[in-house]
């Protein structure tokens, strides 16, 4: 998640479809949460479909992208999610 590139730290990973669904995770007070927490956010398409929730275990993260990356719709269910206006 979070890692050096050219000397900058990476504070995000996006995973995205061709028809505008993407999940995407931050970690610590740069994606707006605690220091060692994770944001995780989806969109379903357009702005008005935007969610997001945090988390503090790294393993929930990743199986979140993996759940995404396989389809799995009721693996994303098992997170509280609030909508977000953008």
């Amino acid at each position: 998640m979070s890692s050096g590139v050219r000397g900058r730290t990476v504070t995000y990973a996006v995973l995205s479809r061709a028809d505008g669904w993407y999940v995407q995770a931050g970690i610590g007070e740069r994606a707006d949460t605690r220091p060692g927490w994770y944001a995780l956010e989806r969109q379903e398409g357009g702005l008005e479909r935007h969610f997001r929730t945090e988390v503090s275990d790294l393993n929930e993260a990743i199986r979140m992208f993996t759940g995404f990356a396989a389809g799995d719709t009721e693996l994303l269910r098992r997170f509280v999610w609030r909508r977000l206006t953008l």
